[in-house]
């Protein structure tokens, strides 16, 4: 049997938006295979941001009588689906129903290796499953496909318990029919949890970790860093960074508590988000950047990063933290201890244990030459570990590996 060369391959990667953490690991992803050489294109449901000319909206070229089509199939599906939650709240919960078929897009007919990630509102299991020809590869940036609806356990409500089990049947039903279906786990984390689930147990599994651009994402002047933020030289600034800065998940609850250790005269909170959060400290907020260089820089202004996440997956904030050679402070839950050698290049608090996480900030903020010699492991094991070469490289012998034989 001979692999087929992944210069000839032509990869097509699918997600529901073009924002979001999940969206942002995968186009990173993108960009390293098309370094690579490999033809790899780039299909949403939604795009939002134009500036993307290499990503291609689902409904973008559809005709009329198409777009026709999924109107009617998105109405009858709404229905069904508030029939189902009797007036609860469903942007709470994902199902797996869609009015759209991927498997009949250009993109996709056209591709030797389809590969999903976050699908909400995206994939609908009962046609893609059957229909599907190509070899599939999911990368999991969330619980939910070994789950009901939900994206993680820490979203889960009481009152939803009989239609999760009911969509977690919908699922296993329709998950039998995939023959050709492999499962990425970013984390070790979330490959153990999906290698014991139900639902995707009997899939092959494989560790991929999630790669950044480490030209981009890299140390720089920090006195310079916080003058283009117009942020104060003489205070130790501690850095958090979230999508939503209100997401329970994200844990700023708990991140609170733990800043009443610290002196509001000598230190800084700065967050990078959308919304806003109030604190012991003072606050400044440098709002929502989506340029990478700028995010960068905010990492470079800061003393330590912190990350107090309930439950998290492999999350992009630390992986950029360490390649700006800027120390982590955070929970031990879900991939974090991944990236986060603790006493190497952070140190790591037991989950929801807001004293000592505040006890490591205190520790790491008082110790120059701690910060520094952590900045630097930093630094070299996400060059080591986390470039998105090395991610390409393994996704591109995983995809060779699939196609054996076509």
């Amino acid at each position: 049997m001979v692999c087929k060369s992944p210069y000839l391959m032509k990869i097509v990667q699918v997600n529901t938006g073009d924002t979001g953490g999940a969206f942002q690991a995968a186009y990173r992803l993108q960009h390293g295979l098309q370094t690579q050489g490999v033809t790899s294109d780039f299909l949403v449901l939604y795009q939002q941001r134009k500036e993307l000319h290499d990503v291609q909206e689902f409904l973008g070229n559809q005709s009329f009588i198409s777009r026709i089509k999924h109107s009617v199939r998105f109405n009858l599906l709404q229905r069904k689906i508030d029939k189902a939650i009797h007036g609860k709240p469903a942007a709470l919960f994902r199902f797996p129903y869609s009015p759209f078929r991927i498997q009949e897009h250009p993109l996709v007919r056209q591709s030797d290796i389809v590969h999903l990630h976050w699908m909400a509102k995206f994939l609908d299991y009962p046609t893609f499953f059957r229909e599907i020809k190509q070899p599939v590869v999911w990368t999991l940036h969330d619980t939910n496909p070994f789950n009901g609806g939900f994206n993680y356990e820490s979203y889960a409500l009481p009152e939803y318990q009989q239609l999760d089990a009911m969509i977690r049947a919908v699922k296993k039903t329709h998950l039998a029919e995939a023959d050709n279906l492999h499962i990425i786990g970013i984390s070790k984390w979330i490959l153990r949890l999906s290698q014991q689930s139900e639902l995707l147990g009997r899939f092959p599994h494989h560790y991929i970790p999630n790669g950044i651009d480490v030209s981009v994402f890299k140390p720089s002047d920090k006195m310079a860093a916080r003058r283009f933020f117009n942020l104060p030289q003489d205070k130790k600034i501690i850095l958090f960074v979230a999508e939503a800065l209100d997401d329970k998940r994200k844990g700023f609850a708990f991140l609170e508590e733990s800043l009443r250790l610290l002196s509001p005269e000598s230190a800084l909170l700065v967050t990078l988000g959308k919304g806003s959060v109030s604190s012991h400290l003072p606050v400044h907020s440098l709002g929502f950047i989506s340029d990478p260089e700028r995010i960068a820089l905010a990492y470079a202004a800061a003393d330590i990063f912190v990350i107090p996440s309930l439950e998290d997956n492999l999350p992009n904030s630390v992986m950029e933290a360490i390649a700006c050679g800027t120390p982590v402070a955070g929970f031990e839950v879900g991939g974090i201890p991944d990236m986060v050698r603790h006493g190497e290049n952070g140190l790591l608090a037991a989950a929801q244990d807001s004293t000592q996480l505040g006890n490591h900030m205190l520790q790491l903020l008082s110790d120059d030459i701690m910060r520094e010699k952590m900045g630097l492991r930093a630094r070299e094991i996400a060059i080591a570990e986390y470039s998105l070469e090395i991610q390409a490289k393994r996704h591109m012998a995983l995809y060779s590996s699939l196609l054996q034989g076509r």
